[in-house]
């Protein structure tokens, strides 16, 4: 469970991120209240130049599409990129498993067949006691 966690937690950094940019501006500025900030306007800001490529190089459909993201929360664009990753690995290890399986580990030391030592615990076989 803990390695589940740990990945979640992993795959919400964008969104601490976006948490903690919205935090230093309001650090700056404590006049006006607390705002979520607009994934749009963290694009167009620190990195103007991909932003007008991807404006001129993409077709009106991906744009529409893009609209529609810029306009979100930073916020809960960096949640649902998480949350879309971590149910996408999910259904993905589950149909691995379902397909071949045991997934996560060699089940050759467990399974207590094969090995240099598999004979070792057998009864009947020769034991050394220590006088």
């Amino acid at each position: 469970m803990q390695r589940y966690l740990l990945t979640l937690v992993v795959l919400m950094i964008p969104a601490l991120i976006a948490l903690g940019h919205d935090v230093y501006l309001y650090s700056q500025n404590m006049e006006k209240p607390f705002e979520l900030t607009d994934y749009g306007y963290i694009w167009t800001t620190y990195s103007p130049e991909s932003f007008a490529k991807f404006m001129t190089d993409s077709n009106s459909e991906a744009r529409s599409f893009t609209n529609i993201l810029l306009e979100q929360k930073a916020v809960v664009v960096g949640v649902a990129y998480g949350v879309f990753l971590f149910v996408g690995m999910a259904v993905t290890y589950l149909i691995l498993k379902l397909l071949f399986g045991s997934l996560g580990g060699s089940t050759y030391a467990r399974s207590g067949s094969g090995g240099l030592n598999a004979d070792r615990d057998k009864p009947g076989k020769f034991v050394y006691k220590r006088k």
